[in-house]
């Protein structure tokens, strides 16, 4: 996990007061009735799924979506964009990194304030969209999308920047992640013996806590979640929103490329 600051909180302020209302899509098929939406279509979310997509009485698939939603990402949050690539390019150190063709730029998750979020509610979980994103027979796109045969499936990012946090009397907004160690040195002696590797091992719930404009990068592969931050305000008040965005990265050949 690395951290690259991109934004100062005004800059980070000025972005967020820029999206207009009618490009939030809610993610009812996950949230239910909570106020979680994003900006952009995420795979995950609205793949083999009516999600909906802006204006918001629209119901239409993810390509639909990534086809709609591209243009306005790169006409409204273009240099942004364009920040975080190059960042990634110069962090990562192995290679261009670009936008990926025939998927959606990286996107935001918009969550307003809701008593819920006091609580660890969010789905631990892995980003192993690829893994589905690139199966034969169930709607991959393997078959559309030539070049991810070039693509390592263990070389992946995940990155968030967060644009808008929490009050601080509401806690500290993050990402809580599962780490895993040893109890003890000589861990390797247990590596045949999956039994006596489990024994030994100890798993760790940790917290990243975010900053407003500071990257967070990691590989997508540790068990994590939203993390719930304390408190409680109105959901109109804009001042306990969480907006960050969010994107994944994978390399493919010689370049790693960027996408949501």
């Amino acid at each position: 996990m690395f951290r690259r600051q991109v934004l100062t909180p005004e800059e980070a302020a000025a972005i967020v007061a820029s999206i207009p209302a009618d490009r939030l899509i809610h993610i009812s098929d996950t949230a239910g009735p909570l106020p979680f939406f994003t900006v952009g279509p995420y795979w995950a979310y609205h793949k083999n799924k009516t999600g909906g997509a802006p204006p918001l009485t629209s119901r239409t698939s993810y390509e639909r979506a990534m086809e709609t939603e591209r243009e306005y990402l790169k006409a409204a949050f273009g240099g942004l964009l364009e920040d975080v690539r190059d960042i990634l390019e110069q962090s990562l150190r192995d290679g261009p990194v670009r936008f990926a063709p025939g998927l959606s730029l990286p996107g935001f998750h918009y969550i307003y304030s809701h008593a819920a979020w006091q609580f660890p509610v969010f789905n631990m979980h892995v980003d192993d969209e690829w893994n589905s994103m690139t199966a034969n027979g169930t709607g991959g796109l393997s078959e559309q999308l030539p070049w991810l045969a070039e693509c390592e499936s263990r070389s992946r990012i995940s990155f968030t920047l967060p644009l808008a946090l929490p009050p601080s009397d509401q806690g500290e907004a993050g990402l809580n992640y599962v780490a895993f160690r040893s109890k003890r040195q000589g861990c390797a002696d247990h590596v045949g013996d999956e039994w006596a590797w489990c024994a030994d091992t100890c798993a760790v719930m940790r917290r990243e806590v975010y900053k407003v404009g500071r990257l967070v990068v990691h590989s997508g592969l540790i068990i994590h979640q939203v993390g719930e931050w304390g408190g409680w305000r109105p959901s109109w008040d804009l001042r306990a929103r969480r907006v960050t965005m969010q994107g994944f990265g994978i390399r493919c050949g010689e370049a790693w490329y960027l996408y949501w």
